[in-house]
């Protein structure tokens, strides 16, 4: 922890929507990144009764550092995609409810809930075609037919047989090193590929097993994140 700048961030007013796009719904969550405003890595408060899955996250965003800029092209797409707004006050939905500068209490903040309501709403407001990731729940791994060990960095603990994991060949047991072309250090990281992934179509996973890398290709069918 010492070799990090901790920054608590309490309310979304202000958020820069370019940069911190995550699951809207939980309590915390935590980026990992530098001060070019590049993304190591996330984690996700949800995954585990303890810090050790965040202290491993750390460690690798550490390894990640250590190799920064020359590593700067793989972290390109743990970046935010676009979105109709710069940040949360500019959506028309929380416009509507007074949310329009920064407060000091509980009471008219812009929560992580508030985003993904006002996301969700100024689509439609806006008569814009809402995204299937805005308006679906945000993906757990296992909407592509494995899971991770939430004590470690990104350990395969389960695969789904008849699911995309399962069809390209991924074992328990593997270490997920690449999902999507980006590093991985957690599972909030592999959710984020699917997030931002497509909504159908092969992603590409490079795996550790048993010492030995391996590459397997995850087809993610249509409607995969509403089943």
């Amino acid at each position: 922890m010492d070799r990090f700048v901790c920054v608590r961030v309490v309310q979304g007013w202000g958020l820069d929507l370019s940069l911190f796009q995550y699951d809207w719904r939980q309590t915390w969550h935590v980026f990992l990144m530098n001060a070019d405003r590049e993304i190591y890595g996330r984690y996700s408060a949800h995954h585990s009764d303890d810090l050790v899955a965040l202290r491993k996250a750390m460690e690798g965003a550490l390894e990640l550092h250590a190799g920064y800029p020359a590593n700067k092209g793989e972290l390109a797409g743990k970046r935010g995609i676009a979105l109709p707004w710069k940040r949360p006050e500019e959506m028309p939905a929380l416009r509507d409810k007074g949310m329009s500068g920064p407060v000091t209490g509980r009471h008219g903040c812009i929560h992580c809930h508030n985003i993904q309501e006002g996301a969700t709403k100024s689509y439609k407001a806006l008569g814009l075609p809402l995204p299937e990731r805005v308006s679906a729940p945000y993906p757990t791994t296992q909407r592509a037919g494995f899971m991770l060990d939430s004590a470690e960095r990104a350990t395969v603990t389960d695969v789904q047989a008849g699911m995309p994991a399962g069809a390209a060949g991924m074992k328990v047991g593997d270490r997920l090193l690449r999902f999507g072309g980006q590093p991985i250090l957690s599972i909030a990281d592999a959710q984020w590929v699917l997030w931002s992934g497509p909504d159908a179509g092969p992603v590409k996973a490079e795996v550790d097993r048993g010492g030995q890398k391996l590459e397997v290709e995850l087809t993610l069918p249509e409607g995969w994140r509403t089943k």
